[in-house]
């Protein structure tokens, strides 16, 4: 099979990087993978294997990135599919279909149905409009999770196929621990966790709330807020801790490459996002055995019981912090839950499932 690949992750042009090396694995099973990759000027095609190719939109702007990408779409006339991440490369995917009389395999990562998806961001609402035509027009449909297969069922008549973001969980879980937090803070007895970009879908606002609710009831001297993670609220959520009267207690870590540390020397880990179409960090949250308070997002209903106190409705404060002042009290019902190992397909798995789900397209090999 011949594949062309449209994607706005940058760092495959890097041949260095863990998803340079990915889509050296996709070429594997090819006979070509071609890759168009959203980019402003300053790149250069990249050639990562024998049958894999990486070609920069080099554009002038981010508007021009759907043409730019059409445009060099279209010396692949003898592709047999087309595989887009995100609608706005599903776009430029789907016209390079039509032109080529390739199938088309539509990948959602994220909750572009959520009702939170769409509040506040431009951007969002046309994704979702962009998502309500392509859905319609893909042969096949690949999603993240459960929560977003349901989202879109009736959408479009195309397959639709589960396969979760790959992780290597025994990494996670095997790791040595190199950091660990309450000796880097011995002040505190209890640790709270989250790993999460600054960003309002992500809500740490609630989660300050949360936490202050949370540790007013019993030794609030005793808990910390570590937060792990950068992005453009991290001067308003700093004031927003001291309102709340907290900031001694809430310590914003910024970007850390050693973040699995962070996972199994914390006590809890909370998550107070408005919408997620996966959610990495939950996962690793569970495979570091870390006990989890969340709300109703991504794949939380996929390796918990929705039953579970510590999965809250979004943007319920008392009860995410009910739950939070049981899990640091390690009371009932918040005790740390098993992590279901058969919900993540092994590495070769993983790749058989891509594999897959291009023939599930209609794509011969």
């Amino acid at each position: 099979m011949k594949v062309l690949m449209i994607s706005n992750d940058k760092s495959i042009l890097d041949a260095s990087s863990a998803v340079a090396r990915r889509m050296v694995q996709y070429g594997a099973f090819t006979d070509r993978l071609d890759i168009i990759v959203f980019s402003r000027r300053g790149y250069s095609a990249t050639r990562l294997s024998d049958t894999v190719t990486v070609y920069p939109t080099n554009s002038r702007s981010r508007l021009l990135y759907v043409y730019d990408a059409v445009r060099i779409g279209k010396q692949f006339a003898d592709i047999t599919a087309v595989t887009t991440q995100d609608f706005f490369e599903g776009l430029a995917g789907w016209r390079i279909a039509r032109r080529t009389g390739a199938k088309l395999e539509l990948q959602i990562h994220t909750d572009v149905m959520s009702p939170y998806f769409v509040r506040g961001s431009f951007l969002n609402r046309l994704r979702r409009l962009l998502a309500r035509f392509l859905l319609p027009r893909a042969d096949c449909v690949r999603v993240v999770s459960e929560r977003v297969r349901r989202s879109i069922t009736g959408m479009t008549g195309a397959p639709i196929s589960v396969l979760p973001v790959f992780t290597d969980i025994s990494a996670i879980q095997h790791a040595p621990v190199t950091m660990d937090l309450h000796k880097k803070y011995p002040q505190f007895g209890k640790i709270v966790l989250m790993v999460s970009r600054l960003e309002p879908e992500k809500n740490v606002a609630l989660a300050l709330a949360v936490f202050a609710r949370a540790v007013s009831e019993d030794k609030p001297e005793d808990t910390a807020l570590l937060i792990v993670g950068e992005g453009r609220e991290r001067a308003a959520l700093s004031a927003r801790a001291r309102e709340h009267g907290i900031a001694e207690k809430v310590f914003f870590e910024g970007f850390r490459k050693d973040a699995v540390a962070y996972y199994k020397t914390a006590d809890v880990f909370l998550q107070t996002s408005n919408y997620e179409g996966y959610g990495l960090a939950l996962l690793e949250a569970f495979a570091s055995g870390l006990a989890v308070v969340t709300t109703d997002v991504g794949i939380a209903g996929d390796i918990v019981s929705g039953s579970h106190a510590g999965i809250c409705p979004v943007g319920d404060s008392a009860c995410l912090s009910k739950a939070l002042y049981a899990a640091l009290k390690n009371e009932k019902p918040s005790e740390k839950p098993l992590f279901p190992k058969e919900f993540l397909p092994s590495r070769e798995e993983y790749l058989a499932g891509i594999k897959a789900g291009w023939e599930r397209c209609g794509v011969t090999t």
